[in-house]
């Protein structure tokens, strides 16, 4: 069975992202602020962000084989842009790196076209939407088309959710509020989104915020929403999670929907090889560790 990485977002050196700073995802970023404090203002932000090739060098040696590239973008000309870019990566790299579709939401007819596009004749394999950057929610009705086309288009939305509650009241240590927490997932369920689009597809980074653990509460409240819950997967990006934590994700959402992520470049190489070296050592059968090393993303990717 393959391994995949599910959340990438390395930069190639080949085809470094050439779009203005008001354009692109790092001028949202830079308005991400709590009190004053900005997004880039983190340690990591501060260093050298290491480059798609040091991974792709690495990937044999970390027994990696598909890497799920990743994008963000706000305004139309710089996710076309985007998207260009990381189809000519698939290409330049086939079978090693799969790509998701940038999405301009704050524009939505343009944002519906550009996932058309993106999917039908760039060959991309679903959408990236980071709601706290872009400035819109998953539940806001501008985003409703976009979810639709995706889902019409049999492909998953990446969202984020940070994997820290503190992130959201804005801790000032190692995180900063970058992302909603288990809300942002919510909302697909509270923001009739699912009653809307009951097959939408949806990967909520970094373990969803945690959104998974209230998942029996959530349909003691509304019994309609369990079948949703099926459409719904997480990635583990935003190590270290626990063998504990895992299990229980496990008992409530089952093996089927949980992905290995590794969230480089933010992590390093010698993090991706830590991270499925623990999966490989969890007290797991080897049937569930491979559907999560690679078998679930290869599924929901409609990869051979």
């Amino acid at each position: 069975m393959p391994i995949i990485d599910a959340h990438v977002a390395g930069e190639a050196e080949r085809y470094p992202r050439k779009v203005s700073a008001d354009d692109e995802i790092g001028g949202a970023f830079a308005q991400m602020d709590v009190e004053g404090q900005t997004f880039w203002n983190l340690e990591w932000g501060k260093t050298p962000i290491p480059s798609l090739e040091v991974y792709l060098e690495n990937m044999e040696e970390l027994g990696v084989d598909v890497l799920l590239l990743h994008s963000s973008g706000i305004r139309p000309d710089s996710c076309r842009e985007l998207n260009d870019r990381t189809a000519r990566l698939c290409r330049d790299y086939p079978g090693r790196i799969v790509g998701l579709a940038a999405v301009p939401l704050p524009y939505p007819q343009e944002a519906v076209e550009e996932v058309e596009r993106a999917i039908t004749e760039l060959g991309l394999k679903g959408l990236k939407i980071y709601p706290r950057a872009q400035k819109v929610t998953l539940d806001q009705r501008s985003v409703r088309p976009v979810l639709a086309k995706a889902a019409e288009l049999d492909v998953p939305v990446l969202t984020h959710s940070t994997p820290l509650p503190m992130a959201y009241s804005g801790y000032h240590g190692a995180y900063v509020a970058i992302d909603n927490t288990a809300g942002n997932l919510a909302r697909l369920f509270f923001g009739g989104v699912f009653s809307e689009i009951p097959n939408l597809k949806v990967i909520g980074a970094h373990l969803g915020g945690g959104m998974l653990f209230y998942k029996d509460f959530m349909v003691e409240l509304n019994p309609e929403w369990e079948p949703y819950f099926d459409n719904v997967y997480y990635d583990l990006s935003g190590y270290p999670f626990s063998e504990k934590m895992i299990k229980a994700a496990i008992d409530i959402v089952g093996e089927d929907h949980l992905l290995f992520g590794s969230d480089y470049p933010l992590v390093g190489t010698d993090k991706v090889g830590e991270i499925i070296k623990k999966v490989q050592g969890f007290g797991l059968g080897k049937e569930v560790k491979d559907k999560i090393l690679g078998g679930n993303a290869a599924r929901l990717l409609g990869m051979d």
